[in-house]
């Protein structure tokens, strides 16, 4: 299914994925393209959760995950494959290789996840969905200079397929069975970096095919970064400009339209004293919603002890997507996520003013008490069609907090490692659906090294308790997750067992759709020349 998710109670829209900071989305939709990562080259995940333009090279930006992915090679050549097996046919079966790390470099890396038919539906228990198949590759050729330059060009191919998918099943249509969906693209960047600047050009085309019809666009376009001192000051800029392209039918409605979007921004800081200071302005221009703007101010103060505060205050502003401004109307309801909705080529831009209050200790305490108001909101309304308008408006308030820390347990020469964190709403936007009111994260691993330390046994068990959700019409309840997970290195192969929902809880995350009840895993991860 489309992969979604929210921080800090933002829309998926009002979220920004990149990868190594790239945007990563469908050019329709702005959904995020998470499912297509080669995730075998994942090196971490950042949450960045009111974002500077600079940083994401969109001034039109709010919350931001960016998936680091490993470029270029190591000094020799490295190789791995990881394969999983688990309940309900799951399957996956990941392997990269590297050259070693030189003048040229070249990677290649393939990903593939599979799982069968599993009962899911929470109106319907014999009801099957799934036999779900989704592929990536991913081709890296890197050259470096003597000038400490380097030239980066990058391939991606990937595809998503549903067998007799039925994504919004509380629609009991005999006329509208489950059907296929085959979602796919492809991708391409050639990036130049020196110093502090990186000029970069890519392409992106995204295709969906399915029994309402398809959507299909193409993206082109090109950026540039660079970062420096103008005196005392910390410079950091960006301007980018792209042009997507569309040929969709659905329902038998074909409509073609295109879109132009540029935009640029500076961000300076600095230290003052003991405080250290951050500012900056972004701008831009899309068709359809016209210029729009944002801006945003930081400061942040700390001792030697390791005790420090910040307070953030910033305008963030999200512009219309393709299809909310240019999707005709449709005349039916359609068995899926396209409901029968018709764009307004007069939207404006939502905007967002934000602020935000922190505290912290070192990295292992941190708390935070943010506020947004949100206006020209945009969101579906009226019917036969719907029609989307920017007349929303809301307001956030809300706490987040993690606390982490390690050390020697003495017995049997385990070492640990714990961490907790969670988010609780005073109060949240009513026109997002699937906010949760409070959200409870916490786990702890257990490490034992032995035989000179080329074998280590972990132990992990993680535990969450998600909130209330609201949803249109319905209102899901809160649960509770338990996950337990073993492995063993030896030397260059990793053993590894997990066992998900220990509780067999049974929920939902979107209304309509239980998620997995208790099932395992077990997988081998095997280094090579490492």
């Amino acid at each position: 299914s489309r992969t979604l998710f929210s921080v800090d109670g933002r829309t998926v829209k009002g979220m920004t994925l990149l990868v190594n900071g790239v945007p990563w989305s469908d050019p329709y939709n702005d959904d995020p393209l998470a499912r297509f990562l080669t995730l075998s080259r994942v090196r971490r995940v950042e949450v960045i959760y009111s974002a500077s333009p600079a940083l994401t090279g969109r001034a039109a930006s709010g919350g931001v995950i960016n998936i680091v992915i490993e470029e270029g090679g190591r000094k020799p050549p490295f190789a791995a494959g990881d394969f999983t097996w688990g309940a309900n046919g799951r399957k996956s079966r990941k392997a990269w290789f590297s050259s070693p790390d030189a003048f040229i470099n070249g990677t290649i890396a393939y990903d593939e996840y599979m799982q069968d038919y599993f009962e899911s539906v929470a109106g319907n228990p014999g009801a099957l969905t799934g036999l779900y198949n989704s592929r990536s590759v991913l081709l890296d050729l890197t050259m470096r200079g003597k000038a400490a330059d380097r030239v980066l060009v990058r391939l991606r191919r990937f595809e998503d397929s549903y067998e007799g998918t039925r994504n919004w099943p509380e629609l009991r249509d005999p006329l509208q069975p489950p059907e296929d969906v085959r979602y796919s693209g492809f991708d391409s960047e050639i990036r130049y970096v020196r110093g502090g600047a990186e000029v970069s050009v890519r392409q992106r085309f995204v295709e969906m095919k399915r029994k309402a019809g398809q959507t299909s666009g193409l993206v082109l376009g090109g950026a540039a970064t660079w970062q420096g001192m103008a005196g005392p000051a910390d410079v950091k800029g960006f301007v980018s400009a792209e042009r997507a392209e569309f040929e969709n039918e659905l329902w038998g409605v074909r409509f073609a339209p295109d879109a132009d979007r540029a935009e640029g921004g500076l961000t300076l800081g600095g230290m003052a004293g003991q405080l250290r200071w951050r500012g900056g302005l972004s701008a831009g221009t899309m068709t359809g919603s016209g210029f729009f703007a944002g801006g945003e101010a930081a400061v942040s103060h700390g001792d030697e002890k390791g005790l420090y505060q910040t307070l953030m205050a910033a305008r963030r502003v999200r512009t219309p997507t393709v299809e909310e401004l240019y999707q005709p109307a449709l005349e039916r309801l359609p068995d899926g996520d396209m409901l029968s909705t018709s764009g307004d080529p007069d939207l404006g831009h939502e905007t967002s003013d934000e602020i935000s209050l922190g505290l912290g200790y070192g990295t292992a305490v941190r708390a935070d008490i943010f506020a947004r108001f949100e206006r020209s909101r945009i969101e579906i309304e009226g019917s036969d069609p719907a029609v989307y308008a920017s007349d929303g408006s809301d307001d956030v308030i809300g706490l987040r907090a993690s606390l982490d820390g390690g050390g020697a347990t003495g017995v049997a020469l385990f070492d640990y490692r714990w961490q907790l964190s969670g988010h609780w709403f005073a109060d949240r936007a009513e026109i997002t659906p699937g906010v949760p009111e409070y959200y409870v994260l916490g786990g702890l691993w257990l490490t034992r090294p032995s035989f000179r330390k080329t074998e280590t046994l972990t132990i992990g068990v993680r535990a969450s308790e998600t909130g209330s959700r609201f949803f249109p019409g319905v209102e899901l309840g809160s649960y509770t997750l338990i996950d337990l997970s073993v492995s063993l290195t030896v030397m260059g192969v990793v053993v590894k067992f997990e066992m998900k929902n220990i509780l067999d809880e049974k929920y939902e995350t979107v209304p309509g759709m239980y998620m997995p009840g208790q099932h395992y895993r077990f997988g081998i991860n095997w280094r090579l020349f490492n």
